[in-house]
């Protein structure tokens, strides 16, 4: 918001607290991302509903994909990719989609699936059978907020 009269750093309260005493928006300083408190409520919910269905390795699908609604970003448009910032915080390599792909729409399409599989199957497996390779390589220091240690995928034309 371009009228913010004041920000609030705090060590992970739980944030209903925080909204039931007026806190209006909230953002995780390593996602690059904020939300409105119906947003977050929205997000919450998801996680809390989804908690309730089946898993089949970690956290069930419907809580990892909250999860990344709340503390990933994407598409961010770089020279040759789109790409997703902030997967290393629900476990996941970022991924960057070839712009030659196609649009936007698509890049965020295609990241959501590839993201849903490795939750749903693990990395390696979703790595394999969709025959993507995983570097370590990136343009953010091992020290940078936006580094994954998890690395990237690349999805090239």
């Amino acid at each position: 918001m371009v009228n913010h009269k004041a920000v609030l750093y705090v060590l992970s309260p739980p944030l209903d607290e925080m909204f039931d005493a007026g806190a209006v928006a909230a953002k995780c300083e390593s996602a690059g991302v904020a939300h409105g408190v119906a947003r977050w409520r929205n997000l919450a919910d998801q996680a809390r509903k989804g908690a309730k269905t089946s898993q089949r390795l970690g956290m069930p699908l419907a809580v990892a994909k909250a999860c990344r609604l709340a503390f990933a970003k994407r598409p961010l448009g770089g020279e040759r990719y789109y790409e997703t910032v902030g997967y290393h915080l629900v476990g996941l390599p970022d991924i960057y989609v070839a712009r030659s792909r196609g649009n936007e729409w698509s890049a965020v399409m295609l990241m959501e699936e590839i993201a849903n599989a490795m939750a749903e199957h693990g990395i390696e497996t979703t790595l394999r059978d969709r025959r993507l390779a995983l570097t370590l390589e990136q343009d953010y220091a091992a020290d940078d907020f936006k580094f994954n240690p998890y690395g990237i995928v690349r999805v090239e034309a």
